[in-house]
């Protein structure tokens, strides 16, 4: 079971006026649908948010590239 979750209302929705947007699993479902359907059509594009590529042997290498700084995500590929 879950562990509840602490979050500062005070803080963050009361003085920085920050928006909380909530996702129900079916939505997310059409949500990847979406996305691949834009993806096959060629209208976006990933590669800007892919900044390493990997072998999965290289697990090791890829956590390590993860943590560092400018990194935004690192596929390992099988």
């Amino acid at each position: 079971m879950p562990k509840p979750m602490s979050f500062d209302f005070q803080t963050y929705l009361v003085r920085k006026e920050v928006r909380v947007h909530g996702q129900h699993g079916r939505r997310m479902y059409n949500t990847w649908v979406e996305l691949l359907s834009l993806l096959k059509a060629r209208m976006i594009s990933l590669s800007n948010y892919v900044t390493a590529d990997l072998p999965l042997e290289e697990f090791a290498r890829g956590f390590e590239l993860a943590s560092q700084d400018g990194q935004i995500r690192v596929l390992l590929t099988p």
